[in-house]
């Protein structure tokens, strides 16, 4: 028993190799297997659902559980404390994989849901490589990539503008939703979506009040019954309303004083008054 102590309490605040290894090694196959499953929907242009991310998350914990459980009973006593402990911070490398996973999964499916963008795609690598440039940090190369695309260029360009949005950028971004209602031509969805988009930004970053007045205008009388048109329409009575109390605020310019005129004789010479 003294001859095994100093071997086992060495390990008292440690995972011994194998244990260390074995945890690893499934923490990190986790990982990659889901990254492989999600990827798998990405390149088709698709979002993973939320039920599958969520089924994949228990199956993960499930196998870690099955590796982690058995190393916790057959540790010792004293080092029940730091199995666990270990196995929990380990046991965060998929945990935040299949995290971060879903949270983007969830923003990804809330600006489709407002967007026609969810439209199955021919030759999605062209958008697969753009979206890949502009998590890079190429947002310029991303861009062009977009603008460049030969087929769906209504697509295209609207997920250009929403990119240079997104990065700040809202004149170009404008120029760009505009270049889409242009190129979506009798297409209504598409058409009013960019037309709506490009008047908020005028309204809220360019400074552009009255160009956004008018294009609510034009999305309210070519799409009345959608649901960007009752928007428009309601962002027009707030638009012209708050346009109204700026000009009675407004001080009304006067009559301009006056000058005090002289009395004149029948000689046109100005009278002097008598003291």
């Amino acid at each position: 028993m003294l001859e095994r102590m100093p071997q086992e309490v060495s390990y008292l605040y440690i995972l011994k190799p194998p244990e260390f290894l074995v945890l690893i090694g499934v923490a990190v196959v986790l990982a990659a297997a889901g990254y492989a499953l999600f990827r798998w929907w990405y390149e088709r242009d698709k979002v993973p659902p939320l039920w599958a991310i969520v089924i994949a998350a228990i199956l993960a914990l499930a196998l870690y559980l099955v590796a982690a459980i058995p190393i916790w009973v057959r540790a010792d006593a004293y080092r029940k404390l730091t199995v666990i402990l270990y196995s929990l911070v380990i046991g965060a490398i998929p945990g935040a994989y299949f995290s971060y996973s879903f949270l983007s999964a969830m923003a990804l499916r809330s600006v489709r849901r407002i967007t026609w963008l969810n439209t199955s795609l021919p030759g999605v690598d062209d958008f697969l490589h753009a979206r890949e440039l502009a998590s890079q940090g190429d947002i310029d190369g991303a861009v062009a990539m977009y603008k460049n695309y030969p087929e769906k260029q209504a697509h295209a360009l609207f997920a250009a503008a929403h990119l240079l949005e997104m990065n700040g950028r809202f004149r170009e971004a404008a120029e760009t939703f505009q270049k889409c209602a242009e190129v979506s031509g009798g297409q209504i969805r598409p058409w009013s979506e960019a037309v709506f988009r490009w008047a908020k930004l005028c309204e809220v970053n360019l400074d552009r009040v009255d160009k956004s007045i008018e294009l609510y205008e034009q999305l309210v009388e070519r799409a009345p019954s959608t649901e960007l048109g009752r928007l428009a329409s309601a962002k027009l009575v707030r638009l012209r309303t708050e346009a109204g109390k700026d000009a009675r605020q407004e001080p009304a310019p006067g009559p301009a004083p006056r000058k005090p005129s002289r009395k004149r004789d029948k000689k046109g010479s100005p009278q002097k008054s008598r003291g």
